[in-house]
């Protein structure tokens, strides 16, 4: 995967966002209970955020405001690959939803080290977002699921 400009890394970034918020709210139609379609719509909105948030990106900047973040716990570095399925339990869709942030995050990080310039940094900027959900979707993990096991 190549961008000769920031413009159609944005566009590209954008499509993604669009493509995993239709994911997440056609999961939501199959989820076996309330709380696991309540999280997957709760996914599709965070994923239209995320898409708003990269197509207002300058292309000549490619710099992303990103607030500050919780300690990354690097759960994710002890779950196994989860494929999604109909009827996940919630902590299923939340281990799948982690997964897919770390995934997008290294795949960022992957093309960013293969640019060069705008589109270098925007890469960069993008992997970051994702690797700040991620960190998110894992404290949650942790304070809702965690401390029930």
């Amino acid at each position: 995967m190549h961008f000769d400009t920031s413009s159609e890394l944005i566009s590209y970034a954008v499509k993604t966002k669009e493509n995993a918020s239709y994911f997440y709210r056609e999961a939501a139609r199959h989820a076996s209970d309330d709380k696991s379609r309540e999280l997957l719509e709760e996914l599709a909105r965070e994923e239209l955020e995320h898409r708003d948030l990269f197509a207002g990106l300058d292309p000549e900047k490619g710099l992303l405001k990103l607030p500050k973040v919780l300690l990354d716990r690097k759960l994710s570095d002890s779950f196994v690959e989860v494929l999604f399925y109909p009827g996940m339990s919630f902590v299923e869709i939340l281990m799948f939803a982690i997964k897919q942030g770390e995934y997008a995050c290294r795949l960022y990080l992957d093309l960013a080290n293969s640019a060069s310039g705008t589109v270098a940094t925007m890469l960069a900027n993008f992997a970051e977002a994702e690797r700040q959900r991620r960190i998110c979707l894992e404290e949650y993990f942790h304070l809702k699921v965690d401390s029930d096991l």
